[in-house]
């Protein structure tokens, strides 16, 4: 009975931000036996207390929805293989990830997941309202949703993040950086006087801000571009701004800012947590000064934007749920994810753990994680709306506000909701990216060589592959998406 009293009023607490979306379902007397379990998969470190937070959770989840959950994370570097196996052998799962590491569309195509508009209509249509129109426009699939938007930062503006102790000691005017020409002084300086340092950490077509502001937006393994003033597609040879950004990162590397074995360097993730690099490329949003200390070796940033904020066809569903057509319980799935996405307190169970245990309430909205807690998953991102996330220690009051100011301020792609469809195509493409790895990944991107001594190599290894029949096909799907 004490049991009972309990989950109630833990049900009664956490109803507030449920906005209506999953009524009460459990017989609280009948047997917890009889209550269904949805399994659901999450890219991460698998958590030693996670049994502990499903408990507290199901507190909640059985009065409110009439289902368990059991929250299962697998390792991101083995999350898309394990997934499609378990879809291809049609095993029996309620909800997944989806996005940059599993293409929720691809999931689609294959039969793997459920369409959602109308089981979200009928179980939990307040889910409708909890974030923008375009994110919804972004999920869609053959004219249906097939996954849930985890809402966060959907704007795109590349920035500079340079060290706050270097940009101090050498007088670097951050409020005057507006391109990455703005900051070659401060690299000769870098370059000059601290030699155990890296001025700046990689060469990427972040070197050519016009590429950035707007206009073009990429496909594929950054093979092809869409200009957004023209709306034509265009090999990645044929955009003039791109060449000119891997001759600039070229010369970066001719002076002497970026480092020597570059274009034989795999991974550089060790020199980055030491804080190596004085000058790094990354994508702006509120709040991130915190994530690149956390990151970048304990070290204060300042972030110096360098872009106009752009929300990109896939940006939205960069992180999203679906529900697998294995599924027994879609209505419950569906309003699993509901809650995720509109009950604060839900939300931030699953992110954080349970207060007192896993984090400490240092204010209203204010957590501090406990160092040594067994619970922590971090990237609130992967399991919802953020905005409801609570706010760690750097982060300022307002991160969330600024995020989704920032997003409805955004110019938005034409191509939200359109879905290329590769069938015809597929041959080329898989050569296309072999040419890309080679050559884009591999060279154009780190700057040690010189473009102009391969370009022509490139761009006739691209043609070859048959990137210009690609473009004709993709460029007939975009007219006929446009034309809708």
């Amino acid at each position: 009975m004490k049991k009972n009293v309990m989950a109630l009023l833990l049900s009664a607490s956490l109803l507030g931000g449920c906005m209506g979306c999953a009524g009460k379902e459990a017989k609280t007397g009948g047997q917890q036996d009889d209550i269904p379990e949805l399994v659901w998969y999450v890219p991460g470190k698998p958590q030693n207390d996670i049994d502990k937070v499903m408990e507290k959770a199901n507190e909640f989840l059985v009065p409110e929805i009439g289902a368990k959950l059991k929250l299962t994370f697998i390792e991101d570097s083995a999350y898309q293989e394990k997934m499609k196996m378990y879809m291809a052998s049609k095993s029996q799962f309620d909800l997944c990830f989806v996005g940059y590491l599993l293409s929720s569309n691809s999931c689609a195509r294959n039969g793997a997941t459920l369409p959602l508009r109308d089981l979200i209509k009928e179980n939990c249509p307040d889910l409708l309202n909890s974030m923008p129109e375009y994110a919804w426009k972004a999920a869609e699939y053959n004219g249906d949703y097939y996954c849930v938007p985890n809402y966060q930062i959907n704007a795109m503006t590349d920035c500079l993040a340079v060290r706050k102790d270097m940009a101090e000691k050498y007088n670097l005017d951050t409020s005057s950086v507006t391109k990455t020409e703005d900051i070659v002084p401060f690299l000769e300086k870098i370059r000059d006087n601290e030699p155990t340092l890296i001025p700046v950490s990689m060469v990427a077509k972040v070197w050519d801000e016009p590429l950035w502001g707007g206009a073009y937006e990429y496909f594929g393994t950054e093979t092809m571009y869409f200009n957004q003033n023209t709306k034509k597609l265009y090999p990645v040879y044929e955009v003039p701004e791109l060449k000119e950004a891997w001759k600039k990162g070229h010369e970066f590397y001719e002076k002497g800012f970026i480092q020597k074995d570059i274009a034989s360097a795999q991974d550089i993730s060790s020199k980055q947590a030491s804080g190596q690099y004085v000058v790094s490329t990354t994508v702006y949003k509120p709040g991130v000064e915190t994530t690149l200390k956390d990151s970048l070796g304990g070290y204060d940033y300042t972030c110096m934007q360098i872009s106009k904020p752009t929300i990109a066809r896939n940006s939205p569903t960069a992180t999203a749920i679906a529900v697998s057509k294995q599924s027994k319980h879609p209505d419950k799935a569906v309003k699993l994810i509901s809650l995720l996405n509109t009950n604060k307190e839900f939300y931030n169970l699953i992110c954080f753990g349970i207060e007192g245990v896993h984090y400490t309430k240092t204010g209203e909205n204010r957590i501090e994680l406990k160092e040594n807690s067994s619970y922590k998953p971090l990237n609130a991102w992967k399991f919802g709306n953020q905005l409801n996330a609570y706010i760690l220690p750097g982060q300022d009051d307002n991160v969330w506000e600024e995020t989704d100011k920032m997003n409805k301020e955004a110019m938005v792609s034409p191509l939200l909701g359109f879905a290329e469809d590769n069938t015809s195509v597929a041959t080329e493409i898989a050569q296309m990216e072999k040419i890309s790895q080679e050559y884009i990944v591999s060279r154009l991107n780190k700057g040690a060589e010189n473009p102009d001594e391969y370009w022509d190599e490139f761009v006739s290894k691209m043609k070859e592959a048959g990137i210009e029949k690609v473009v004709a096909e993709y460029q007939r799907q975009i007219d006929e998406f446009l034309s809708k």
